[in-house]
């Protein structure tokens, strides 16, 4: 156990509340900043220093325990005092960066007591005068190296700004509920092991509890930013749900609508015929009226139905808009997926591809598709121009449409394609979007 004295604790103090302050850098780095930032932080670490040096020095768990709170407190206004950020998003960097100081602490202390020096490391580095350790420089080095490899490995695994704009989801109930389960790890447990155990306890003991303690710090930063990973898919896997539901509803009533299409013109072309076959009707006006009709023969006949209707929908909204599709599709080597998820799948995939195509600067109205049985898999291949450029998260476009099912539908297909035991690959390059998808047929 580090041996308290005054000396010691009157430079730990300030010196706790300078890494409190870089630690909690590491995860505002980036966000928004008001006028005069740089002033802003100064004063803003002039006054948590200044702070820390108003506390007298008493040694006490639960008197130590209110300071470094207090510390902290003054820490969370000063990110407030120099971000504009809402003060969920303040607290969460300032919590994360408490814990990230505290676990370079826990690690210099088990590193204190698995040496067997008993507090020399700490007592020299921070100067209580109680041990003569020669080489200064060692402990210096050491203590420098320990912290700043910790702050490195937690801005590497956590302070992305993407993982950390996703990690702000955490409702206000969230958050208070983290907060208080980590301030009891941060300082409460830290209090107690550190200004309550007397220092000739049991060296394993302690070292356990310092352990212990980097064990919850890792713990609870996984937390911090898992947990809102977990609730983001979650939404994301409730909203895909919903999309592949109306899909499975629009289908059915696609089905019966293209059928009486299909009915209706077959019976048209008829009467067609025999109208022309009278004298008194110029072979004008048939032809006229034969290309009038013309855009509702569309009908596929790939060996499925659900992909017959979903071609046939979408090959007449292409000619509705000017949009050439191209299709080779072999639909009979679909027949172990549901009706539903082939009308989703295609759905979703040719959707994109249309608003893709019909874009104010697309440079090309043209959308080709394959399916095809390759081997032991469905071969499913689209390709399509688009303007401007694509970015992409997680593997996936972004896109910037702006509807109720904003960036769901390559999520959807990406889902359904992944309920098959199947895999997804999207690419960009030179103005041509590509994605491809192979399915393992099963066995029989």
């Amino acid at each position: 156990m580090t041996e308290i004295t005054s000396q010691f604790m009157f430079w730990y103090r300030p010196l706790f509340a300078l890494q409190l302050l870089v630690a909690e850098a590491l995860f505002s780095h980036g966000l928004e900043r008001r006028r005069f930032f740089a002033l802003r932080c100064a004063v803003g670490a002039l006054v948590t220093v200044g702070v820390s040096f108003a506390f007298p020095v008493i040694y006490n768990a639960a008197y130590c325990a209110v300071m470094f709170l207090s510390i902290f407190a003054v820490s969370a206004v000063a990110l407030k005092f120099a971000y504009r950020e809402s003060v969920k998003n303040i607290v969460f960097c300032a919590i994360a960066g408490y814990t990230v100081q505290h676990t370079a602490q826990e690690l210099f202390e088990l590193l204190n007591v698995a040496m067997g020096l008993n507090g020399a490391l700490s007592s020299d580095f921070y100067g209580s005068g109680a041990v003569s350790f020669d080489g200064n420089w060692f402990t210096l080095t050491l203590y420098a190296w320990l912290y700043g490899m910790t702050y490195w490995g937690a801005y590497m695994l956590f302070c992305s700004g993407e993982r950390r704009k996703k990690a702000f989801g955490l409702t206000r109930i969230s958050m208070l509920a983290l907060v208080t389960a980590i301030v009891l790890i941060d300082v409460i447990f830290s209090s107690i092991v550190t200004y309550a155990i007397p220092a000739e306890a049991n060296r394993l003991a302690v070292g356990m509890l310092h352990a212990y303690n980097v064990c919850c710090c890792v713990l609870a930063m996984f937390l911090l930013f898992e947990l809102p990973r977990r609730k983001r898919l979650e939404r994301e896997l409730d909203a895909v749900r919903q999309i592949n539901l109306r899909r499975r509803e629009q289908y059915e009533v696609s089905k019966e609508t293209i059928g009486r299409i299909n009915i209706r013109y077959h019976d048209i072309k008829h009467q067609i015929r025999a109208l022309a076959s009278s004298p008194h009707v110029p072979d004008e006006a048939v032809s006229e009226i034969e290309r009038m009709i013309g855009d509702y023969d569309a009908e596929y006949r790939t060996g499925n139905e659900a992909l017959d209707v979903i071609l046939t929908e979408k090959s007449m909204l292409c000619r509705k808009l000017s949009v050439t599709f191209k299709c080779m599709a072999d639909g009979s080597a679909l027949g172990f997926m549901k009706e539903s998820d082939i009308y989703s799948l295609f759905g979703n995939l040719l959707d994109n591809a249309i608003d893709a195509v019909t874009a104010p600067d697309s440079p090309s109205r043209v959308i080709s598709l394959s399916v095809r049985a390759v081997g032991g898999l469905i071969v499913i291949g689209e390709h399509n121009r688009f303007a401007g450029v694509l970015r992409f998260d997680g593997g996936l476009p972004v896109t910037t449409k702006q509807s109720e099912d904003h960036g769901f539908g390559m999520k959807s297909i990406k889902y359904t394609v992944e309920c098959y035991g199947g895999e997804m690959t999207v690419s960009a390059a030179d103005g041509v979007f590509s994605l491809g998808i192979a399915i393992p047929v099963p066995e029989p």
